[in-house]
């Protein structure tokens, strides 16, 4: 396995695997109240602190697609919010 990833992959690759950082980014929660045509209302998504609006926005659109179906045509607005862990 190790052989068919270093000669996929090269040796960058496998020890970035190694140190277990592949894949690591700062998530961000994003509260994204939306609201389209006659409907509003909130959606969580998680996404990266440098993702740019409209790509959060499309999470939030496709986590709501997943819950209800098909979103309906008419005007649509969002409202994005950073929401901080107590940690932070």
């Amino acid at each position: 396995m190790r052989e068919w990833l270093l000669s996929l992959f090269g040796a960058a690759a496998i020890a970035l695997a190694a140190s277990g950082k592949a894949g690591s980014r700062n998530r961000v929660r994003y509260r994204v109240h939306y609201a389209i045509a006659d409907y509003e209302g909130d959606v969580i998504v998680f996404a990266d602190e440098n993702d740019e609006r409209e790509h959060v926005i499309a999470l939030a659109e496709r986590e709501l697609q997943r819950k209800t179906g098909p979103l309906p045509f008419g005007a649509r607005s969002y409202q994005i919010e950073r929401l901080y862990d107590p940690e932070e």
